[in-house]
């Protein structure tokens, strides 16, 4: 009886909640580098010393994409999916299903205007990048923060030059499907509920989040345009009332861009959204105007929809 009345103290304590949460993820980090590890030796026989070198630059050998797309997703997986249930489950107190839906009905035209929303909103994504990478962070933050968005960058171009169909979807897989369930659920259904719980303020909570959310990248030359976007995710999640819609967002935001890259690279398209004539002013302004438009109608809709 002791040991359970000191547990639900554990859980209802504020302090000791954040500190288990990041314990949490603190163990989640380091057992999904060891998951990524073992994922990659089965392909290599689990002679670790090749492992290493398979997981480290340079990335050059395509014979080792699948490995790296494949170690990605274990890491990925414990790390978003399997820690915030976890951590749900054994100390938050919260049922899983009220974090992913808050009573809330989610109809087909509140999907279609996510999907349209993210869409329309990749210019000002692509503006606010170019601006962000603009910005010359000096000191040695600014050449520790460079070195990491060029080895970054480096690893995210291998990964997504995909040679064939198969490989590209196990790319959508691994790059947009667990990250859109699994980020979405740690970011926005354990962080951001958690933060919102205990300020009492849900747009602190959300740009909170937001923050951590980018930082946690780790691109700091992106710190700007992955805090924007975190930020409509987490106003997504709060004006659905269901994860599922910033779990669509999230997964339309990465799918769209990695097959426009695919389709790119495959000669299909001439679109190129990595270069320098998507960061116009014009096209900044008019998706602002869209992204506006469609918010409007989202909030109506659910609105029509809840009385």
């Amino acid at each position: 009886m002791e040991e359970k009345s000191k547990y639900n103290f554990i859980k209802q304590n504020q302090g000791s909640s954040y500190i288990i949460l990041i314990g949490c993820i603190l163990a989640g980090f380091f057992i999904a580098q060891f998951a990524s590890m073992l994922a990659a030796g089965f392909f290599h026989g689990f002679d670790f010393d090749e492992v290493i070198s398979v997981l480290s630059p340079p990335y050059n050998n395509s014979d080792y994409r699948n490995t790296l797309l494949v170690a990605q997703g274990a890491n990925s997986i414990v790390l978003f999916i399997l820690t915030p249930l976890f951590y749900l489950h054994f100390y938050d107190g919260t049922k899983t299903k009220t974090v992913f839906d808050k009573g809330e009905n989610t109809n087909w035209q509140l999907l279609l205007v996510t999907v349209l929303l993210v869409i329309v909103y990749m210019p000002v994504s692509a503006f606010t990048a170019h601006f962000n990478e603009s910005i010359d962070i000096p000191g040695a933050f600014g050449e520790f923060a460079r070195q990491m968005e060029d080895q970054l960058k480096e690893l995210t171009l291998f990964m997504v030059d995909f040679e064939s169909n198969a490989q590209f979807l196990l790319g959508i897989f691994i790059i947009a499907v667990v990250p859109g369930v699994g980020e979405e659920l740690l970011f926005r259904g354990v962080i951001q509920n958690k933060i919102a719980k205990s300020s009492g303020n849900v747009h602190v909570a959300i740009w909170i989040t937001a923050f951590i959310f980018s930082a946690f990248h780790l691109q700091f030359y992106g710190f700007l345009p992955r805090m924007l976007l975190g930020g409509l995710f987490g106003y997504l999640y709060i004006w659905s009332g269901t994860l599922w819609v910033p779990m669509l967002a999230h997964f339309v935001n990465n799918g769209f861009t990695l097959l426009m890259m695919y389709l790119h690279n495959q000669g299909v398209s001439e679109i190129d959204i990595d270069s320098p004539e998507s960061y116009n002013v014009p096209a900044t302004v008019i998706s602002l105007i869209l992204v506006a438009a469609l918010i409007w109608y989202f909030r109506r809709i659910k609105v029509s929809h809840s009385t």
